[in-house]
């Protein structure tokens, strides 16, 4: 990627504060990223849609950190009191307990609390 490029990864916003898309300038990293981001003044949140039954958590975990290492890149997100990821699959309203581990794996590796299930929680 050279510096032009590196220049044009910004946000699209569609409402203030509200709902954020990476721009098509990102497709040049030939990488997949999260839908959308969600924030408030306080909150900065990661979201991943998938509907599927199985096999979709590694995936969506793979999109959700490559959007977030972009943005740490490009923008400070220490502003934001709580940083939160969501991976919500409609077919699969539930999940393992196990996959508790997943998400404090999650959370250490990137500072950003992940939340599997069908809904994004209510934002801060």
């Amino acid at each position: 990627m050279n510096s032009n490029e590196h220049n044009q990864l910004m946000f699209t916003t569609h409402s203030p504060y509200t709902l954020s898309y990476l721009t098509q300038s990102a497709n040049c990293l030939k990488k997949s990223f999260c839908e959308c981001l969600l924030h408030t003044d306080e909150t900065i949140c990661f979201v991943e849609l998938k509907e599927r039954e199985k096999k979709y958590t590694k995936e969506a975990i793979a999109q959700l950190e490559n959007t977030i290492r972009l943005v740490k890149q490009n923008h400070s997100i220490d502003d934001f009191t709580f940083k939160q990821a969501y991976i919500c699959n409609r077919k699969r309203p539930t999940y393992n307990e196990a996959r508790n581990s997943v998400c404090a794996d999650f959370a250490a590796r990137n500072k950003v609390a992940l939340h599997i299930g069908i809904r994004i929680g209510e934002m801060e």
